[in-house]
C-alpha cells in the first residue's frame, strides 16, 4: 500500500557528569517515502528528572497547499502503565477519518487520555495544544528552558515591525486561548525552520520537555501523524522525515 524505507539506530550513551552517571537513548529515525497515517516513533516510560529531546528534519513536497499543512503534525500521549488504551485509540482513528491532530476533534471514547498535540499551524510554526497533561511544558530545546527569556505577545509582535518579529516569534509563548470542546488548551508555538531543495520544502523543528514532579511519571508515547492520507487515500502524501530522539 505505500513505499517505506525505515532506518532506526539506537545507541545507549553512557558518560560522566559533575561527577554523577549519565544513561540516555539516543534514537534516530529515517522514514522515505512513506505514506502512512499515524507512526508510532517511540514508547518510554518516565521518572522525575526524566527529559526528552526529538529534532525533526520533514521532507514535503513544495506543491502542497498550506491549508494542507496543519494536517501533519506529532501527538504525545501520557498513559498508566499499560498502553493498551492509547493502542486502541491508535487503531479507531487510523481506520476512521477523524485527525488526531484536531484540537476540536470530540473523542467521547478516548477522552480519558492525557495528550499534547504539536501541529504545524503554519510551514514555521509549531503549536502546542494539550489536555489534562500534568503541567508538562514543551520548549524548542533544553537552553530554553535553562535560561528563559522574556516573551512578547501578539500585539507586541506586530509593533515591533517585520524586521524583528522573526526573533521574537522564535519564543513567544501565546497567550492561552478558550478551551475547546474536546478539552485541549492551546499553550504557546515553537519555531520551525524552512528551506526549499528542487521540488521540495525542508522543515526543521525540534521540542523538548522533561518530567519535574512525581505526578507528571509515567509511560510516554510519541506518535507522527500524517493526516492528508486518512482524507486522501487514492493520492497518499509520500514524506521524508528524519527524527533524532534522545531520552534521558
Amino acid at each position: 500500500m505505500h513505499s517505506s524505507v525505515l532506518i532506526l539506530t539506537s545507541l545507549i550513551a553512557l558518560g560522566f557528569l559533575d561527577y554523577s552517571l549519565v544513561l540516555c537513548r539516543i534514537h534516530t529515525l529515517t522514514l522515505l517515502k512513506d505514506e502512512r497515517s499515524s507512526i508510532l516513533l517511540n514508547s518510554f516510560g518516565y521518572l522525575k528528572g526524566a527529559t526528552l529531546d526529538v529534532s525533526v528534519s520533514l521532507t514535503v513536497p513544495t506543491s502542497i497547499p498550506s491549508e494542507l499543512i496543519k494536517k501533519i503534525g506529532f501527538t504525545v500521549d501520557l498513559t498508566s502503565s499499560s498502553n493498551s488504551t492509547s493502542y486502541v485509540e491508535h487503531n479507531e482513528l487510523t481506520h476512521s477519518k477523524k485527525c488526531a491532530l484536531d484540537p476540536d476533534l470530540s473523542q467521547e471514547v478516548y477522552e480519558n487520555i492525557q495528550r499534547a498535540l504539536l501541529v504545524f499551524e503554519d510551514i514555521d510554526k509549531l503549536k502546542v495544544y494539550e489536555r489534562d497533561f500534568k503541567n508538562v511544558t514543551f520548549f524548542e530545546n533544553e537552553g530554553d528552558k535553562l535560561h528563559p527569556k522574556a516573551t512578547a505577545s501578539k500585539t507586541t509582535k506586530k509593533e515591533l515591525g517585520p524586521v524583528n518579529q522573526t526573533v521574537i516569534h522564535k519564543r513567544d509563548v501565546i497567550e492561552r486561548q478558550p478551551v475547546s470542546k474536546s478539552g485541549f488548551e492551546e499553550m504557546k508555538s515553537l519555531s520551525a525552520y524552512v528551506s526549499t531543495r528542487d521540488t521540495h520544502t525542508i522543515i526543521r523543528t525540534s521540542f523538548y520537555f522533561s518530567i519535574d514532579t512525581v505526578d507528571q511519571e509515567g509511560l510516554y508515547e510519541l506518535y507522527f501523524r500524517n493526516c492528508i492520507n486518512q482524507a486522501n487515500l487514492e493520492h497518499p502524501l509520500q514524506i521524508n522525515i528524519r527524527v533524532n530522539i534522545t531520552a534521558r
